[in-house]
């Protein structure tokens, strides 16, 4: 890794590195309904069309995931959010 680190130093902006795995988690920058309206506004998303739009993203991210997992033959756990 230190290699590829050094050979490409101009072009990375940062390393991030742990012992076995991370835990990545992201977020819109939506603060109030108005933007979140802007948002599905600016995307041509109609309220009535929201639910599907949701769902099928959703299930997007989680397959690549899964075909990711599968390409490098790693194991998928989907790990449940405490409440």
């Amino acid at each position: 890794m230190k290699a590829f680190i050094d050979k490409y130093q101009d072009r990375i902006h940062g390393v991030l590195s742990c012992f076995d795995r991370m835990l990545f988690r992201g977020y819109l920058p939506i603060m109030s309904g108005w933007q979140m309206a802007q948002l599905f506004n600016n995307s041509k998303i109609r309220f009535r069309e929201l639910k599907a739009f949701l769902v099928q993203h959703a299930d997007r991210v989680r397959q690549h995931a899964i075909d990711v997992a599968k390409q490098e033959g790693r194991p998928y756990q989907y790990l449940q959010e405490r409440i």
